[in-house]
């Protein structure tokens, strides 16, 4: 894969994370496949991308099975340089 189109892909995954962020701030408790459906994609990479956010930028995202959807359990702003997970 050519530098082209990973830098294309990190674009398309910042701008993810960012609007899962949105909505979850929002507290409207989206689900993945609300997102999924939000951003095109598929319910695994939204999956995936919640788990960076928990992971790789320690973002207090939980889930309510009860309204099925992620919240945040504790306030939070999303950091700037969100590529420096390894």
């Amino acid at each position: 894969m050519n530098n082209e189109m990973k830098n294309k892909e990190k674009k398309q995954m910042l701008e993810r994370l960012i609007g899962i962020h949105q909505q979850i701030l929002s507290g409207s408790k989206p689900n993945s496949s609300q997102l999924a459906e939000m951003f095109n994609v598929s319910i695994s990479t939204i999956s995936r991308d919640i788990e960076f956010l928990r992971t790789c930028i320690n973002a207090p995202i939980e889930y309510d099975p009860h309204k099925r959807g992620y919240f945040y359990s504790a306030v939070y702003e999303i950091p700037i340089n969100l590529f420096t997970c390894k």
